[in-house]
């Protein structure tokens, strides 16, 4: 990796040294002190290290990188600290459920993941009103690691190959649709609400024994199907 500039990143209120890097000729990317993510959280360093470090896709964001620090006789020196890829951010503190951490470290959370865009509600559905339109109501699982279950998304799409494709864009681990049915707007407002207690963020879910329940027995009753 070659730096290119220090610059600085900004989520939600917090200011945060960044170090821009080009992985080739033709990318770069911007990498944020991990350990000044988990200190603004509240969240336990070396805890979380080893959680990205024991994931997959997130240790594929990691890089240990010159960061400037205050020294003790107050001037500024260099330190090689770990960083992770700044894109991959959202990803990480989706693996955190409310029930892990105290509430007002999850709220402080929901505020960084605001800031990405990438992670907001959903894609917007096209004249999902149309008389002619078949909107289908959708639940999707992250797999977090090699074999390690993650958060299921909720959502709703005319298309749901496509938008299966649209989320895998975006979301650097592993997605599989679970099943599918015919819906609406309404019908995922249900949902949502019944699960709402395991809400991560925009509509993903914590994969607990309850929702996945819910979904078995809805394929038992033959109201999901696969699509694809």
């Amino acid at each position: 990796m070659k730096i290119i500039e220090k610059s600085h990143v900004k989520l939600h209120e917090d200011v945060f040294q960044s170090v821009v890097v080009q992985n080739s000729e033709e990318e770069t990317a911007t990498y944020v002190p991990f350990k000044r993510l988990c200190e603004n959280l509240g969240l336990g360093f070396s805890s979380q290290t080893q959680k990205v470090r024991g994931n997959a896709a997130l240790k594929a964001g990691i890089a240990m990188l010159p960061i400037s620090v205050s020294g003790s006789d107050g001037g500024v020196q260099t330190q090689r600290m770990l960083c992770l890829r700044y894109e991959m951010i959202p990803a990480w503190l989706m693996t955190i459920g409310a029930g892990r951490v105290k509430q007002h470290v999850y709220e402080k959370l929901q505020k960084y993941l605001a800031c990405f865009t990438s992670c907001k509600m959903d894609f917007p559905v096209a004249n999902v009103q149309k008389e002619s339109s078949s909107p289908y109501l959708y639940f999707a699982q992250a797999y977090t690691g090699e074999s390690e279950k993650g958060p299921i998304k909720i959502g709703i799409a005319l298309d749901v190959v496509k938008r299966l494709k649209e989320i895998r864009c975006f979301c650097p681990f592993q997605v599989e649709l679970l099943a599918s049915m015919t819906g609406s707007v309404e019908a995922k407002k249900e949902v949502h609400h019944r699960f709402s207690n395991y809400l991560i963020h925009g509509e993903w879910f914590e994969p607990k024994q309850e929702l996945l329940y819910y979904i078995e027995s809805l394929k038992q009753d033959q109201i999901l199907r696969p699509v694809g």
